[in-house]
């Protein structure tokens, strides 16, 4: 579900981009998590639009820093909002918007549940 929600916004805001775009090109930066739904929107977009992607996949830190010295991108989807805003502060972007939310994640294995974990603060217990 997830990642529907992430390929139709991302879809919106190529069609947006590629609407502004002097040429037929588009720079996608984007979470390399991301990488099996984007490219699956990728390929749908350009097909549908004659615009191409061209995308650039890593770790939001790192992509942040190309961004950060001058390198081009169009679009950035980014995994922790700060870059978002570190962005914003320097000048680097117009406009940005939040659609996703975090939420915390514990998964227990059937070793775990030996160990009688069942919530976060377990964790942190001797043994």
């Amino acid at each position: 579900m997830l990642s529907v929600v992430v390929c139709v916004l991302l879809l919106t805001s190529l069609l947006l981009m590629g609407c502004t775009q002097s040429t037929n090109e588009i720079k996608l930066y984007a979470g390399a998590g991301l990488k099996k739904p984007m490219d699956v929107v990728i390929k749908k977009f350009e097909k549908k639009s004659g615009i191409s992607v061209v995308p650039n996949y890593g770790p939001s830190g790192g992509l942040y820093v190309q961004i950060k010295k001058g390198q081009p991108c169009d679009v950035y989807f980014a995994a922790d909002w700060k870059y978002i805003e570190l962005l914003k502060k320097g000048g680097k972007i117009t406009e940005a918007w939040k659609f996703l939310k975090d939420y915390e994640v514990l998964v227990i294995s059937k070793t775990g549940e030996k160990k009688e974990i069942k919530s976060h603060e377990d964790l942190t217990r001797e043994g």
